[in-house]
């Protein structure tokens, strides 16, 4: 027990900030012939009490070496992951989110893998077939710009439902600040400059030659910084404006990004071959909250530890009564069951990556057990690459708590009895005990608060600490 004890702190990569007496793993409730689906609907419910009280988060992470001014080759391979996905997550409905990684070949013929949550549509694959064929093979210092305007207008036709939708936004808050700059606020921006900034925005329909111009919008001085500079609070509207010119922008730079990563990474001229992982299907469960309500859930998790202290079971169960008078947790974890009825889980497509890498134990280039992804990870699938036996390279993370994520299930004939169903079960163990963890500390009153990132890749959001500057 001890050692599973262990195992599970390091997976977390977090310090606990319970009492020692609250610190032990649940015991496993998985069984093998049934593990599966055993566990999900358990697990549906306690992230929908998480979710519930998440305003307590792990400190926020960004997974800082990837932000680096001036990238190694080993980063910069990373980024490159990173920003292929990105071109490929064209739908704003989470359905296309994308992730990617490097599988090492015999004779440097290297294979980039692609996992999509639900649909890799043909569009997506021709475009990667033809980045991997044209674009990565040929490009050199002297064609680079035109292969950045080749591949630029490729991608954001594939992207125009994300970036018609994202103009409709920036538009929608730039008219806004306007409006509270002409009563006066934010008066040191240069009001005249900026509407004709902002009409020429208007003007331009063509999403590649928007995409560059947001992109020329960002970096100290310019007109992405300059609005930001006015932001009051987290949501106000120049916020908002600032947010969605880096959106728009982040076309081109992931452009640049993976037309930079093919003349500096050799791996990545070597790359012969684009696989898809399939998708699993997307599984409906029915919510049924009649016999389990968050008092319960926590009892159970209370009961389920280890060691117990009267005392701290006492401040745990005091804490939630006084969380739930405060923001009515038990009321909206009713709600939600009642509202929704139901719910279509996925397996969202670094999970899809993470369990086909560990499945065939595939090599990685390097032996940078990386996944690059169109978004961060959200609050399930970093906790369970942090709780997976075979070690992977921790992501970036937005922290939300998604109710529409399930875990990789065994296969019901490959893996019952073998590797693949071992490693399934015992990272759901320390997974649960995860969760568990994560509930308690959040009924902490010393926990720290800490706000949610944008769930969008946030690459382009800091341009001037990744690898923009290198491109003029």
């Amino acid at each position: 027990m001890e050692n599973k004890k262990q195992a599970a702190m390091q997976a977390t990569n977090t310090i606990p900030t319970m009492p020692r007496a609250m610190q032990s793993p649940a015991t496993t409730r998985i069984d093998n012939h049934d593990f599966d689906t055993a566990p999900i609907k358990t697990s549906l419910y306690k992230k929908l009490l998480l979710q519930c009280i998440s305003k307590y988060t792990d400190p926020k992470d960004t997974n800082s070496k990837i932000h680096q001014q001036n990238l190694d080759p080993h980063e910069l391979r990373r980024a490159f992951t990173d920003q292929i996905s990105y071109l490929c997550d064209w739908s704003k409905d989470g359905s296309t989110v994308t992730a990617a990684f490097l599988q090492k070949g015999q004779k440097e013929n290297h294979t980039l893998w692609v996992a999509v949550n639900e649909d890799a549509n043909l569009k997506i694959r021709n475009l990667l077939g033809w980045i991997v064929r044209d674009v990565l093979k040929n490009t050199t210092k002297k064609s680079r710009e035109k292969d950045e305007e080749e591949l630029l207008k490729k991608a954001v036709a594939v992207a125009s439902d994300r970036i018609v939708f994202y103009r409709h936004q920036m538009l929608l808050f730039a008219r806004k600040c306007l409006e509270q700059l002409g009563n006066g606020t934010g008066s040191s921006l240069n009001t005249s400059k900026l509407r004709a900034w902002i009409e020429d925005l208007e003007r331009t329909p063509w999403h590649d030659k928007l995409s560059t111009m947001c992109y020329q919008a960002r970096g100290a001085g310019r007109w992405q910084s300059l609005i930001a500079a006015h932001t009051k609070a987290p949501n106000d509207c120049f916020a908002d404006f600032s947010h969605y010119i880096g959106r728009i922008g982040a076309h081109l730079f992931a452009v640049k990004t993976i037309v930079h990563a093919a003349l500096k990474v050799p791996a990545i001229k070597d790359i012969t071959n684009v696989k898809f992982e399939a998708c699993p299907k997307p599984e409906v469960f029915k919510l049924d909250l009649g016999l389990s309500g968050p008092y319960e859930m926590i009892q159970t998790i209370l009961n389920s530890q280890e060691r117990q202290d009267p005392s701290v079971r006492l401040q745990m169960l005091q804490s939630f009564v006084k969380i739930d008078l405060e923001q009515n947790i038990t009321a909206r974890f009713r709600s939600t069951g009642t509202n929704m009825k139901s719910i279509k889980t996925v397996v969202h497509a670094e999970l899809q990556l993470y369990d086909l890498a560990s499945r065939k134990s595939m090599q990685f280039v390097d032996g940078d057990r990386y996944v690059g992804c169109s978004k961060p990870a959200c609050y399930f699938c970093k906790s369970y690459l942090m709780s997976h036996p075979k070690r992977f390279v921790e992501p970036s993370s937005h922290h939300k708590v998604l109710l529409n994520v399930r875990a990789p299930a065994a296969d019901p004939i490959l893996d019952v009895f073998g590797k693949g169903a071992a490693l399934l079960k015992k990272a759901q163990e320390i997974l649960e005990w995860s969760v568990d963890q994560d509930i308690l500390r959040a009924l902490d009153p010393e926990s720290t608060f800490i706000s949610f990132q944008h769930c969008s890749t946030d690459g382009f959001d800091r341009a001037s600490s990744i690898i923009t500057t290198q491109f003029g």
